[in-house]
């Protein structure tokens, strides 16, 4: 596992990308397919970001008149997001200390419309997947897990531990649990000249890959 914390990987993510609002603007441009799906399924505009890092989706749905929680056990990455919101003038979303794990504790049975995550499910393991999976589907009426695929090789790891699986791995480990996945998408990171720039990478699947995922 790599040394450096979140904080510290995010942080000079943001650096890289020449500060806040430069960072803001790029991540939402390219998770803009995601936002709206999210939109489409929240029919209440509640929802929910498990582990949010620094929470661009649930800044930008709350600047959109969305009841949004971010939530990550982190105290550090909550006070990036809220740092992060008051720079590029959006409200603050509900930001919650809580361990992703013991959410089914926190709310309500189907409170939540949507809760989402990207790049989070590849940190653990089968059985904690599963876990996971099982706890959000109790508070929420759909769930989207959003995964890097095979696109990326394993030196390309952002902190270490994550696992770069077969889309159709995840497609058999989510059905595993009582739940049906009702839709799948892809996500693109870079723009579409960066992309062609790529060409080792031309015949590998998207680098995101997102499964919407609703109880039985």
């Amino acid at each position: 596992m790599k040394n450096k914390s979140w904080n510290e990987l995010y942080k000079n993510d943001i650096l890289r990308n020449g500060g806040y609002q430069t960072y803001y603007d790029k991540k939402i441009k390219y998770r803009s397919k995601f936002i709206r799906k999210i939109m489409k399924y929240a029919e209440n505009k509640k929802v929910l970001e498990a582990g949010c890092g620094t929470g661009v989706i649930s800044i930008y749905l709350s600047l959109h008149n969305f009841s949004s929680y971010a939530v990550d056990y982190n105290q550090e990455m909550l006070n990036l997001v809220s740092t992060i919101a008051s720079s590029v003038g959006s409200t603050i979303p509900n930001l919650i200390k809580e361990d992703i794990f013991q959410l089914h504790k926190r709310f309500e049975k189907n409170e939540i419309d949507v809760t989402y995550s990207i790049g989070v499910y590849e940190h653990y393991d089968d059985k904690n997947i599963k876990k996971l999976l099982k706890s959000q589907l109790k508070i929420s009426k759909y769930v989207f897990i959003g995964v890097p695929t095979k696109y990326f090789n394993d030196n390309e790891k952002l902190y270490g531990n994550e696992r770069f699986l077969e889309i159709k791995y995840w497609r058999q480990l989510i059905s595993s649990v009582d739940c049906e996945i009702v839709e799948e998408f892809s996500c693109y990171n870079d723009n579409l000249l960066r992309r062609i720039k790529k060409y080792k990478k031309w015949f590998k699947p998207a680098p995101i890959y997102v499964f919407v995922v609703k109880k039985l």
